[in-house]
């Protein structure tokens, strides 16, 4: 696959994810006004989606291992004494 397909299959990803959010938030158009007026902190949204990430990147790489040993997922030992 050539880097522009990547790129175009990137940017098509993030227009519908961007589509989504513009439809969870009422269907208003993305645009310099929304991003201003917008009351969310979006340092604030990034971190927390920075979280989100490290932790589906440590789920997925758990899997792997308790895959590649045959293993059964253990919930309580991923979630540590967290009792949630």
């Amino acid at each position: 696959m050539s880097n522009q397909k990547v790129a175009l299959s990137i940017a098509a990803q993030i227009e519908k994810r961007l589509n989504g959010g513009s439809d969870e938030h009422g269907n208003k158009p993305i645009n310099k006004d929304l991003i201003n007026t917008d009351p969310r902190d979006w340092l604030q949204e990034a971190y927390e989606e920075a979280l989100d990430l490290v932790f589906y990147l440590y789920a997925a790489l758990e899997r792997r291992k308790i895959k590649q040993n045959g293993e059964k997922v253990d919930l309580q030992s991923i979630r540590g004494n967290s009792p949630e």
